[in-house]
């Protein structure tokens, strides 16, 4: 009987996100500087069209200047590019999370995030999905846009509107059939495989975009069908995922905590309030005897 040659062992190939942090200092314009900004903007202008600008023009490029609050992202000057060493944030959930943390309306927690991922679009950008290295520089982010679409990541994770979040960003055919379809700039969903052959076998998406990269991390749970609920902690806006049945209810270890130690306090303080009340209580009563 003749012996079968053996089948080559076969395995299924997983995926994974690799975020590469590019170079990028953010500030705050507000106030004065803000208005430094919006001084030196029409200085460059003038500057390229060779004359004085006209009230008229004047009053038409400010009202294009995004209004203050505004954030704005410089690419630091790369001298040689084969030597720069860029930094690379391996755990993006973390990232999220804490994105997800941040209290809304706060601009300096809001510019130490965005100096700790590097690039991110301006908010007048329609392709949010452009990589990090591709952004035209210096970028501009109105806050209030970064908290929108905060609030759109957390209402696709808890399934509020999901299916609204699957139609907006999902093509309704994967497949292009005509030549525009090949030259949409940067869809939000498009992203770049690289398959590594090494010990162990994965296709890896490098991303360099920071919006982009949580807005991957997102779609990536969505298709897995993985279903989240919000933090019971008071205060807290993180999602976490629901892994068991066991009911868990607290995004982390350190959150579970501090829930804690908020209802001691809380019960803490419910009993100073009942004892001033029996205190008060007591020497009405006192009171009333004496008369």
């Amino acid at each position: 009987m003749k012996k079968r040659s053996p089948r080559p062992s076969q395995q299924n190939i997983s995926f994974r996100f690799r975020f590469v942090k590019l170079p990028v200092t953010w500030e705050i314009l507000t106030g004065a500087r803000w208005e430094q900004y919006k001084a030196a903007t029409l200085k460059n202008v003038a500057a390229k069209l060779k004359r004085e600008l006209t009230p008229d023009e004047i009053a038409d490029f400010e009202r294009r200047i995004p209004a203050a609050p505004l954030l704005r992202g410089q690419m630091r000057k790369i001298q040689t590019l084969d030597s720069e060493v860029l930094t690379e944030i391996a755990d993006l959930r973390s990232l999220r999370d804490e994105f997800f943390a941040l209290p809304e309306g706060d601009l300096d927690t809001l510019a130490g995030f965005l100096n700790k991922v590097g690039a991110w679009p301006s908010s007048g950008d329609p392709s949010k999905g452009t990589p990090g290295y591709a952004l035209s520089f210096p970028v501009f982010v109105q806050p209030d846009e970064v908290w929108a679409f905060r609030r759109d990541l957390d209402d696709a994770l808890l399934d509020r509107n999901r299916q609204s979040f699957k139609e907006a960003v999902t093509p309704v055919s994967s497949r292009p059939k005509t030549w525009l379809d090949l030259y949409v700039p940067h869809p939000a969903n498009d992203f770049h495989l690289r398959f590594e052959l090494s010990n162990v076998v994965a296709g890896v998406v490098t991303l360099t975009n920071a919006r982009h990269a949580l807005f991957a991390t997102v779609l990536a749970d969505i298709a897995r069908g993985i279903r989240f609920k919000m933090c019971a902690r008071k205060g807290c806006t993180v999602p976490f995922p629901i892994t068991s049945k066991h009911g868990k209810k607290y995004h982390s270890v350190k959150c579970g905590h501090l829930a804690l130690v908020q209802k001691q306090r809380e019960v803490e303080r419910k009993k100073r309030e009942a004892e001033k009340r029996r205190k008060r209580r007591k020497s009405s009563r006192g009171q009333g005897s004496q008369r």
